[in-house]
């Protein structure tokens, strides 16, 4: 898992969480399945997402377009909300070779989990999101927001662990409930193999 992490995408702008993780999650299952053509680079995700530096992405259009786009190749995104998201659906996610990791958003207040002297008040309502690694005593996860936590200078070592309350109360602190999203392998539709279901040569 460590290899896996050394390759993942930084986000290089501070409200860019979501497509560079997007793209970590594509890199991952694209590597897995042996394939490149659901391989995206960053700013061709945050053109579906209509990414504005400052601004954002459109997280529901991006998932929108990217669905558009990874259909045609044998792929689809699924998101879930609700009750129904639960961390024993993260693990499930996670344990299917045919799904990529899952990203789930979380409150601002997350961050006073890497930072001691970040206080999420006021104005600042920017979920953030997280891919999530595993789902055992604790939930580990990867960051995409590491390297603008890593100047800070009172953060020597990133976390990436996180007991399951406290994961819990971050992800349900959000605009949609427990929100997740992940990229899943469409199966073959018998229309597919055409004439040789019939046995014809």
């Amino acid at each position: 898992m460590e290899e896996v992490v050394k390759k993942f995408q930084r986000q290089p702008e501070p409200d860019m969480c979501e497509t560079a993780a997007m793209k970590c999650i594509l890199d991952v299952l694209a590597g897995r399945h042996g394939t490149t053509n659901i391989k995206l680079s960053l700013s061709k995700i945050n053109v579906h997402y209509s990414y504005r530096r400052g601004m954002g992405g459109d997280s529901e259009l991006g998932i929108s377009n990217l669905n558009d786009y990874l259909v045609k190749r044998g792929y689809r995104v699924q998101t879930r909300s609700g009750k129904g998201s639960t961390l024993e659906l993260l693990k499930a996610i996670i344990e299917s070779e045919e799904r990529s990791f899952p990203i789930i958003s979380v409150s601002p207040d997350y961050f006073e989990e890497q930072n001691r002297r970040y206080r999420a008040t006021g104005e600042c309502t920017w979920e953030h999101v997280l891919i999530v690694l595993g789902v055992n005593d604790e939930v580990e996860f990867f960051d995409p927001y590491e390297k603008f936590l890593l100047k800070s200078s009172n953060i020597s070592e990133v976390r990436n662990s996180l007991s399951k309350p406290k994961m819990l109360r971050y992800w349900e602190r959000t605009s949609q409930l427990r929100w997740v999203v992940w990229i899943e392998k469409l199966s073959p539709r018998l229309e597919d193999f055409g004439d040789d279901l019939n046995g014809e040569d």
